[in-house]
């Protein structure tokens, strides 16, 4: 009966305090984190091609299968033009090539079918290859000949373009090239012909193993004057971002047959988007030109290619956070420190003191520190100090810091009951 009678009285007085005192001391704030956004620049201008083209000729080589309405002129047949399938190395990811795997001449041909250009004001062609430089170029152990006929391959006019032009290993080794390093090659003077065949030629000579070729995405268009509903699309670029971003690309198109169709090509050898307005995160570190070609279903098919750029820099490195989190009563006093921050922090010098207040009896103040090692991003320690005799309200303060980082310290109110610890709720 005596023990509840001042169980009683200290539950009264307990409850005076909290009436009494309810803003006699204030809790500290918890830091929050700030998530890292995606920027773009709408207002500075896209740069593209002439707008409202019509598809004389696309050729992705779809479906790992050669396309019927192409030939080819085979001097190797164990080392010739093939459609191989890599969604590795491809954007697409089927593409034509010739692999070195002999040593024996090879004057492989792969020819498309009839073009006819006759009623286009111009004509241009475009296509993605890759190689190696140093074997390719430098040593000039094969060469990729790109020439046309006007009689539908009777006699072969001139040579449109030969990867031998570049020096200083002007392209990129094992990554996909578009075309004339992004200069699309005109074939206006030939649109006097309706037989146009253009010839993609493999040459290595007898002896040397030359070095493997691809070739992807062959792509002829041409501009006719008499259309009235040309295709326009547009990329609302540039974009900018930092690296792991999730960059959101937007597409647009007027004019021709709807429905569209919207091509994504990122710069960075992903495979390709489909979608009008994707998502991309890039990898790398730096600019990349951006591609969006839209096609209608009007047949002749309608097209229309814009560039622009993702300018995509280094992330902003976490800054080291550390905070107080969970702290709880009981025998004692616990709490939890957490590394929120994207570094490891070492040497970490924690305190947790507790002092008596003006409604308490406490013979002496009580203080316990210690230091944390290593805390890696994410990584919570926790510290304790262990249960004490005292009874009232008294003062909780719980700090940590290392070196130039520091935590918010956390304040308390604590009600001591002999053993017992008691976080007050202000």
């Amino acid at each position: 009966m005596k023990n509840y009678k001042i169980l009683k009285k200290a539950s009264i007085f307990l409850i005076f305090i909290i009436l009494l005192i309810p803003n006699f001391f204030s809790t500290a704030q918890t830091i929050v984190d700030e998530s890292i956004e995606t920027t773009q620049n709408n207002n500075l201008e896209t740069f593209g091609i002439e707008n409202g083209g019509e598809v004389i000729l696309d050729e992705s080589f779809a479906d790992s299968t050669f396309p019927p309405d192409w030939t080819r002129h085979t001097t190797n047949p164990s080392a010739t033009w093939h459609v191989e399938y890599d969604e590795y190395l491809s954007h697409s990811p089927s593409y034509c090539a010739v692999n070195n795997n002999n040593i024996h001449l090879q004057d492989e041909w792969l020819i498309t079918p009839r073009l006819d250009f006759k009623n286009y004001s111009e004509v241009k062609l475009s296509f993605f290859w890759m190689t190696d430089y140093w074997i390719a170029t430098y040593n000039d152990e094969c060469d990729l000949n790109v020439s046309i006929s006007d009689n539908g391959g009777i006699t072969w006019n001139e040579s449109l373009w030969c990867e031998d032009k570049y020096v200083n290993n002007e392209y990129d080794c094992w990554n996909w090239n578009d075309t004339d390093l992004g200069n699309h090659i005109d074939l206006t003077k030939y649109n006097y012909s309706d037989n146009v065949k253009i010839r993609f030629q493999y040459f290595s000579e007898e002896g040397i193993n030359g070095c493997q070729i691809w070739l992807d995405d062959v792509l002829v268009y041409g501009y006719n004057v008499n259309d009235t509903n040309k295709l326009n699309c547009t990329t609302d670029g540039p974009y900018e971002g930092q690296q792991g971003d999730t960059i959101f690309f937007k597409g647009a198109a007027t004019g021709g047959q709807k429905p569209y169709l919207f091509r994504w090509d990122f710069g960075d050898n992903s495979t390709y988007n489909y979608q009008q307005n994707p998502t991309h995160r890039y990898k790398e570190v730096g600019i990349f030109n951006v591609t969006l070609r839209v096609t209608d279903i009007s047949i002749p098919r309608r097209f229309d290619i814009n560039y622009t750029t993702a300018n995509i820099t280094e992330r902003d490195p976490i800054p080291s956070r550390l905070n107080i989190q969970n702290i709880t009563g009981g025998f004692g006093i616990k709490a939890e420190i957490k590394n929120n921050g994207g570094d490891n922090i070492t040497d970490i010098e924690w305190e947790i003191y507790v002092r008596g207040g003006p409604l308490s009896i406490n013979i002496f103040d009580k203080l316990k520190n210690d230091t944390i090692d290593n805390l890696e991003p994410g990584e919570i320690k926790n510290i304790q100090l262990r249960y004490y005799f005292g009874f009232g309200i008294m003062r909780l303060r719980i700090t940590a810091e290392s070196q130039d980082i520091t935590a918010t310290p956390r304040e308390k109110l604590i009600w001591k009951y002999g053993i017992i610890t008691i976080i007050l709720p202000f």
